[in-house]
């Protein structure tokens, strides 16, 4: 069973269009890592990654427009 911990979880850089979203969770080591942006009606994927060693993970992509997100592990495990 995978245990959720976040050590850091920021929304680090917003710079025009650009965000970049990095953290770190442990006990998910090597697991896949979704995003995927809230809407009112669905959550659509935006990206997903292999988690680090230690548990690392960086995202960074253009936005047009201001909009809610949510990380997500295997399993529909969501972190908010």
């Amino acid at each position: 069973k995978v245990l959720l911990f976040f050590g850091v979880l920021a929304l680090a850089a917003c710079n025009r269009d650009q965000v970049k979203i990095t953290g770190h969770i442990t006990h998910a080591e090597k697991m896949m890592l979704h995003l995927d942006e809230v809407d009112v009606y669905e959550n659509r994927a935006s990206d997903s990654i292999a988690l680090k060693k230690d548990g690392a993970f960086s995202f960074k992509f253009d936005a047009e427009m201001p909009s809610f997100y949510q990380l997500r592990l295997p399993d529909e495990r969501v972190i908010v």
